[in-house]
């Protein structure tokens, strides 16, 4: 299963979550520098789950007393980058993507940079 940019962008919102997701915790969840519609997560959301990247699993009362439907991660984020989708892609050219399209704090670059020390040392 290979996913889409967008698809990705609302993976990792899984992905980072520990409980069920509406589409309205997804929408208020997303980077402000990747801002979408209502209809483009509803349309995201129904690809993923024909995908089987998430299920659902359950509903959440809103304030006005409507449902909606609660979505988890099927998968984890090691399984699907594990997962063989990536079997032709230069690895350099995909790790470097990731990174450019991401925000990372100072932590997150020293764990990157310790994973890379790591990767050159078993190397040698």
């Amino acid at each position: 299963m290979l996913l889409t940019d967008n698809q990705l962008t609302i993976m990792e919102i899984f992905w980072r979550s520990d409980n069920a997701l509406t589409s309205a915790d997804i929408l208020e969840r997303v980077p402000k520098e990747r801002s979408f519609q209502d209809n483009s997560v509803f349309a995201i959301l129904n690809a993923l789950q024909k995908k089987g990247a998430i299920e659902e699993v359950g509903a959440k009362k809103g304030s006005k007393g409507k449902f909606f439907r609660q979505f988890a991660a099927a998968i984890t984020r090691k399984e699907y980058f594990s997962s063989g989708a990536f079997a032709n892609t230069d690895i350099l050219q995909l790790v470097s993507a990731l990174i450019k399209d991401a925000d990372f704090s100072l932590s997150d670059i020293e764990k990157l940079e310790e994973l890379l020390r790591e990767k050159k040392t078993e190397g040698n």
